[in-house]
C-alpha cells in the first residue's frame, strides 16, 4: 500500500516527465517508462560501523520501486 507522500512524489514525476515530452525533450517510450505507479517510500537503513567507538551507524536508503528510481537511473548513465 502506498501512503500520500508517494503518491505526491509519483504526481510530480509525471508532471515533470509530461512537460518534457510536450517539450521534444524525451521521446513517449521514455516518458511511459520515467512514469510509474505503485510505488513504495524508501526505507532508511543502519549499519554499524563496528570500528568506530559509540553506537556510529552508516544510513543507507534503499530506493528500490520509488517512484524516482528509474529517473536516478537515467540520470546515471
Amino acid at each position: 500500500m502506498t501512503d500520500d507522500r508517494t503518491r505526491i512524489v509519483e504526481n510530480k514525476v509525471k508532471k515533470v516527465t509530461d512537460s518534457l515530452y510536450k517539450k521534444g525533450s524525451i521521446y513517449s517510450d521514455l516518458r511511459r517508462y520515467l512514469t510509474s505507479s505503485g510505488g513504495t517510500s524508501g526505507k532508511l537503513q543502519g549499519n554499524p560501523k563496528l570500528h568506530k567507538t559509540g553506537m556510529a551507524l552508516r544510513t543507507i536508503v534503499n530506493g528500490r520501486s520509488h517512484p524516482t528510481e528509474k529517473m536516478a537511473e537515467k540520470s546515471g548513465e
